[in-house]
């Protein structure tokens, strides 16, 4: 823009604007023409400022086994791998979509929208690497290394991780999209999106054996070994074999 106005101070000192601005649509044209400019400069100099870097990035779904407490569980894992030379800094993952899915005896699929809904929105995913990510659910991922998003766990119910709490869903299915942001280079990254479902549920919940004695907790864990299901996966679930199996032998 600086230019812009020096070049029409210097102009007149060597151009005879007065013919010209006597006639309209001269005028009208020079004004168009100055606009355009004026644009072009504008978007130039925004794309210098927000222009997305591009890393290698990549990122694995699956379900995890862990034990905590006496207890086994299966959690949810989105593993984010940094392929780069340089470090990805100040890297979120954010749920952006999440809806319990329904299906009836007869097939009919019934959509319940978890997120956003008129009691949760869109928020940031804790990582399963707590210890080094931030206040704001934020962390490093440095060079050739990867981190976890902790996207869900699976015990008696499934329950979501966010950085305003834990939340818990209700049906089996979920379909679920989540955005990854983060920096490299000193430049904002392109978001990546992961969309794809969640599978979870336990097969069998009774706590008492079968003369109505407490089960041990060895007892507890083996069931949930054998009874706990989970899938994690790009995609869609409707064209999922295994989760089509599922729901007829539930």
């Amino acid at each position: 823009m600086l230019i812009i106005s020096i070049g029409f101070s210097i102009l007149p000192n060597f151009f005879d604007f007065s013919s010209i601005i006597q006639n309209a649509n001269v005028l009208r044209g020079f004004g168009i023409i100055l606009f355009i400019v004026v644009v072009l400069w504008y978007l130039i100099d925004l794309e210098n400022k927000f222009l997305w870097s591009e890393p290698d990035i990549s990122y694995l779904p699956y379900p995890e086994d862990k034990y905590t407490k006496d207890n086994y569980y299966k959690s949810a894992i989105l593993e984010i791998c940094n392929r780069e030379e340089l470090p990805i800094t100040n890297c979120s993952a954010t749920l952006k979509l999440a809806n319990d899915i329904s299906v009836d005896e007869k097939d009919h699929t019934f959509i319940i929208p978890l997120i956003p809904s008129l009691k949760k929105k869109s928020d940031k995913i804790k990582w399963d690497e707590e210890l080094d990510m931030d206040k704001n659910c934020e962390i490093t991922i440095p060079a050739h290394d990867s981190k976890h998003v902790n996207v869900a766990s699976l015990l008696g119910t499934l329950r979501y991780h966010l950085r305003e709490g834990d939340f818990e869903a209700c049906w089996a299915i979920h379909t679920v999209k989540i955005r990854i942001d983060g920096c490299f280079n000193k430049k904002e990254m392109k978001p990546l999106e992961f969309n794809g479902y969640i599978y979870a549920t336990n097969l069998k919940k009774e706590s008492f054996s079968g003369n109505g004695k407490i089960k041990s907790r060895e007892e507890i864990n083996k069931e949930q070994i054998h009874n706990l299901r989970m899938i994690f996966k790009t995609g869609n679930w409707e064209e999922d074999n295994d989760i089509i199996g599922y729901l007829k032998i539930n």
